[in-house]
């Protein structure tokens, strides 16, 4: 049987939704599927490299908030074109327009819709209305990415418990490893020293919550002098929080590196990872770091609490609350390297145990399957 998959995204970035299906598509590529990318807005990033591995990209060439209901029809057309076994749509304009399209254009009938949302919460209430719990019934399979994310989809009644999954987030744990040259060389080039050295890695939006995390750091500061955090990324708010790092005076204990292509040696360089957020669903970053064996201290938010085990693999605090951020900081900077090093192990041999992208493109075939069979 011909295995085709047509993936249906808003658009192609450098963001977490969009770096999965860019991994799964060239996975199953490898699998023998044909695999299509349609983007309703022209794509930012990733394209020539998906082209360049065989992977078809496709643009509807919407316009950013710019609702246009010809997309609706354009994006039928492509998927009569490229006759795919299966469509799979992510993040919730994607989800949306998939549905509507399938409602106006052909029903429920083949090829199978699944529609996979990326967030505990993807938008207000009237979108999730229109998005999920209005149009349910135009697609086969609603997954998210966390349980926690699942169960707030039943509560809310965005998708009945009969019609939506959990299905994790994957990275591929094989090069995300911990690299003894790549944390010395690393820490060489920033001339990093002895210090003990905090990661966080993300868009510098309101989402990641960066403003809470440099007003904690400042905090911390004071009884660990001997730090230095780095922040990687790029992003709106990046102007402003530098106004935060000058008017705190932090200048000399932290780092903004902009985006970076070095994420895995940034790893293996810090001693431990923090994420600040007041969102999230399963974030990838968050995933890395644990495969490569940092201990982590994050918020508890999305399905963060999957991926770090309190007091097992790191600590996890409540968003929005300085306080225990600090107090769970300097917790890690104060653990003997050796305790550091064991929470570190335990995180990295649960990751590679249940988030290793093989294992999740199993999960997805095995999916795809049960609803072509039908």
């Amino acid at each position: 049987m011909n295995k085709s998959v047509a993936f249906v995204v808003t658009t192609l970035t450098y963001g977490g939704a969009e770096i999965q299906v860019s991994l799964l598509a060239k996975k199953l590529h490898d699998r023998g599927w044909k695999t299509s990318i349609i983007t309703l807005t022209d794509p930012k990033a990733l394209d020539e490299e998906l082209r360049n591995y065989g992977v078809d990209v496709i643009s509807l060439g919407m316009k950013g908030g710019t609702p246009d209901p010809r997309a609706i029809f354009t994006l039928r057309k492509q998927l009569k074109r490229i006759k795919p076994t299966i469509v799979h749509s992510h993040m919730i304009h994607s989800n949306l327009i998939s549905r509507i399209s399938r409602a106006i254009t052909n029903g429920v009938s083949k090829p199978p819709l699944i529609c996979t949302a990326h967030s505990l919460q993807e938008g207000g209430k009237v979108m999730e209305l229109l998005a999920y719990q209005l149009t349910d019934r135009f697609c086969n399979l609603t997954t998210n990415v966390s349980q926690a994310a699942v169960d707030r989809y039943v509560k809310v009644k965005n998708a009945p418990s009969n019609k939506i999954r959990k299905v994790f987030n994957g990275i591929e744990t094989s090069q995300f490893q911990y690299d003894e040259e790549k944390r010395k060389a690393k820490r060489k080039e920033l001339n990093l020293g002895d210090k003990f050295i905090w990661l966080a890695v993300g868009r510098l939006n309101e989402a990641k919550n960066f403003g809470l995390l440099l007003n904690s750091f400042k905090e911390y500061l004071t009884k660990a002098p001997n730090s230095e955090l780095l922040i990687a990324g790029q992003g709106e708010l990046e102007e402003f929080l530098k106004d935060i790092i000058a008017k705190e005076s932090i200048e000399n204990s932290v780092r903004m590196l902009g985006r970076r292509t070095d994420v895995l040696d940034l790893m293996c360089a810090s001693d431990a990872y923090v994420m600040s957020s007041l969102w999230e669903g399963l974030p990838l970053v968050l995933l890395e770091a644990a495969s490569v064996g940092l201990p982590i201290v994050t918020t508890d938010v999305g399905g963060n609490a999957e991926i770090v085990s309190d007091k097992n693999s790191g600590y996890i605090v409540p968003s929005s609350d300085q306080a225990a951020l600090v107090a769970a900081m300097l917790k890690m900077y104060e653990l003997p390297e050796t305790d550091r090093q064991r929470l570190g192990e335990t995180g990295s041999n649960y990751i590679k145990s249940l988030f290793d992208i093989e294992s999740i493109v199993d999960t997805w075939e095995s999916t795809y399957n049960e609803f072509i069979s039908k």
